[in-house]
């Protein structure tokens, strides 16, 4: 039968993980003793095997004692890795000898005939008559594993973060052995129920794995994340097991009396059917027990990936960071959160925001410190608890410890554009003392990922930005050109003429009104167009809203009078606007210069402002230009907002996009109507200043 095989392939599976353990680090305490006691229990596995075979009294007497023999060395390793465990060496627990020294006498008894006074092989089964030095044994068993569970359940409350998950796994492992293990052989038997007996060596399996995954991993899964995989992968299990059988049992009935293979039926059936189902499966399996069992890490891991989704919806770098801030540190309940970004000119990772609940942080930390440097070329999440396992040189080591300390910080994840370290997501601990487990820093490694795309995006915009802008100053310097040759002209004629007519006194008033009249004309051209294509920081304040519309179109009279455009200004009394006014004046001449290379015949262009109530009954400031121009054919109206769409042949296609992306930053949006040869009519709507 196949269970007789499960000692074996327990004894396999053990020892191959138990020489996994040692080739890791051959030289690291830790490891040789895991290993050893790997060992211990995997030779008992194979002990339990071969005497399922052994019929001769002296060969299962042999077999049993061996099996003692070994086992004798069981609690002990177990003890010493609990003592040593995660990484104290050896050499600082000296009374571990001390627990070594019943051993030789406890070998001795294994081989005593009052140890095991008759044995006999039933049905497979080894059945032992015990002595009462197999008592003294038994004790020495129980005791030393006692206090090693002590031992480990003291460590784990003197413990933290990530040797506070590795004991947990050692418990996991050793419950699980135990629990199962006690159930299939103590507890079943008591209820003359023997058939499950043969399992029971295969619950050292999870022992052996989950120990060795405590000390070989140093990214952990969180062990309720841990439990919650087994639960599904249970489930799915289970149920493909079930559909097997079912299938089976239905398709028998069907074709007893056919010439067909029932079994390659059932199999390729139940193949397609589970190929079918058990992905779907596997998700709904995983959120059901997400929200039984794990409901507060399924909103934590929620909430974190919903943020990386609407990421992508917010351009201002500001509300990125804000955002990004404020919903980690609510959702993992840390400390603090703090951005640190690049700056170019300085070459220093620079933070001054912080979240609500959080420390604030307005510092930089220099691109040579050694902790940028080994996250620069690593590339990955840099963990404090890790920092023993990462960097195997001490000094660095230390370097890098004490710009942890030094920022209050646990976690350090690099925000990478185009291969190059371009920030730093710094997070300091959870309030929960729990550490950052691989879902943590995935989901977090995914957030610095969408804040180094809006990085991009935004530097993008920028420069569409100033290209818009230096072709909106290109078409207005053209056309103020003719404007400024004007004044020009009149000075050069009363320069001219000065030499002969210095005497007279009324050519004299008339050249001082006329010229000094011009230069502050030119002055007045030359500063308004400089103010505009100068960048300059964006600056949020109550702006008047008629005082810019009437500022942009004093820029334009000139332009407006020679080509004999009537100007109409309906200005309504209207609430100020929280805005930058740099901005909002571009959006306005970049509108209004359309509007005049729109009219043909008829020239008119009507400026209105006034008051409108949006959604949730919110108050918001209209800009209306209208024009008597050729209109917008329906085809193009659609495209008119797309980047770099145009109908003009010196156009750029950018003017009206960066219009629409500026106002959406400012909270508001644009509503425009055209009939081909009868005009053309934007709206602008934008929130009225609310100083609560």
């Amino acid at each position: 039968m196949l269970y007789n095989y499960f000692s074996l392939i327990a004894f396999l599976a053990g020892f191959s993980v138990g020489v996994f353990v040692y080739i890791k680090n051959p030289k690291k305490e830790i490891n040789i003793v895991l290993s050893l006691l790997i060992l211990v229990v995997s030779i008992w596995t194979l002990i339990l095997f071969i005497s399922k075979f052994a019929y001769a009294q002296e060969t299962i007497f042999m077999l049993m004692r061996l099996n003692f023999s070994v086992m004798t060395f069981g609690p002990l390793l177990f003890l010493v890795f609990v003592e040593i465990f995660p990484n104290y060496p050896v050499k600082e627990n000296k009374y571990l000898f001390y627990y070594a020294l019943p051993i030789p006498l406890l070998l001795l008894s294994v081989f005593s005939p009052y140890f095991v006074i008759n044995v006999s092989n039933v049905n497979g089964n080894i059945e032992l008559k015990r002595g009462i030095l197999h008592l003294v044994w038994s004790g020495y068993f129980v005791i030393y594993v006692v206090i090693a569970l002590s031992r480990l359940l003291s460590k784990y409350r003197r413990s933290k973060s990530l040797i506070k998950l590795q004991i947990q796994y050692v418990f996991a492992g050793f419950y699980l052995m135990i629990l199962c293990g006690s159930i299939t052989n103590i507890v079943l038997p008591l209820f003359k129920i023997n058939s499950f007996i043969h399992y029971g060596p295969l619950f050292t399996l999870p022992f052996i794995a989950l120990l060795s995954y405590s000390i070989l991993k140093h990214r952990l899964l969180d062990i309720a994340i841990f439990i919650k995989k087994s639960l599904v992968y249970f489930v799915l299990v289970t149920f493909i097991s079930t559909v097997y059988i079912l299938m089976f049992l239905l398709t028998r009935s069907v074709f007893s009396n056919a010439h067909i293979s029932v079994s390659i039926f059932v199999s390729l059936l139940s193949a397609v059917l589970i190929a079918v189902t058990m992905d779907p499966l596997k998700d709904l399996i995983g959120r059901w027990t997400d929200k039984i069992f794990f409901k507060g890490k399924y909103d934590y891991y929620k909430v974190l990936k919903t943020l990386i989704q609407t990421l992508n919806s917010v351009v201002k770098v500001d509300e990125v960071l804000t955002k990004v801030i404020d919903t980690i540190t609510e959702a993992m309940r840390l400390e603090y959160t703090a951005i640190f970004i690049l700056e170019r000119n300085t070459n220093t990772f620079t933070a001054n925001r912080t979240s609500k609940d959080g420390l604030t942080w307005a510092g930089s930390i220099e691109q040579e410190d050694p902790l940028v440097a080994y996250i620069s070329e690593k590339k990955d999440a840099l963990v404090y608890d890790e920092l023993g396992y990462l960097i195997t040189d001490k000094d660095r080591s230390a370097v890098v410890k004490d710009s942890f300390i030094r920022l209050k910080a646990k976690v350090f994840i690099p925000i990478i554009l185009k291969e190059k370290l371009i920030g730093l997501l710094v997070l300091g601990g959870k309030k929960s003392d729990d550490i950052f487990t691989q879902e943590d820093l995935d989901l977090l490694n995914m957030i610095a990922h969408q804040i180094s795309v809006v990085l991009e995006n935004t530097n993008l915009y920028e420069q569409m930005l100033n290209t818009a802008k230096l072709a909106l100053v290109g078409t207005m310097a053209a056309g103020m050109a003719h404007e400024i040759r004007n004044p020009l002209t009149s000075m050069k004629t009363f320069i001219q003429l000065l030499p002969d007519k210095h005497t007279d006194k009324e050519f004299v008033e008339r050249f001082n009104a006329v010229v000094g009249e011009e230069i502050n004309r030119l002055d007045r051209l030359t500063e308004d167009l400089l103010s505009f294509a100068k960048p300059k920081l964006h600056r949020y304040e109550q702006i008047d809203v008629n005082y810019f519309v009437e500022k942009v179109i004093e820029l334009f009279e000139m332009q407006t009078g020679k080509k004999k455009i009537q100007i109409t200004k309906l200005l309504k009394n209207v609430p100020k606007v929280y805005a930058d006014e740099e901005q909002l004046t571009q959006v306005f001449m970049n509108m209004f210069l359309n509007s005049m290379q729109a009219l043909e015949a008829k020239k008119s262009i009507t400026i209105e402002t006034g008051i409108d109530i949006g959604e949730n009954l919110q108050k918001l400031v209209t800009i209306s230009i209208n024009d008597t121009g050729s209109g917008i054919p329906d085809h193009i109206l659609e495209r008119i907002f797309d980047p770099f769409f145009t109908t003009k042949k010196e156009g750029t296609g950018l003017g009206l996009a960066i219009c629409l992306k500026i106002i959406q930053e400012h909270n508001g949006f644009i509503k425009v109507k055209s009939r081909v040869n009868e005009g053309t009519s934007f709206k602008i709507f934008l929130p009225a200043y609310d100083p609560r």
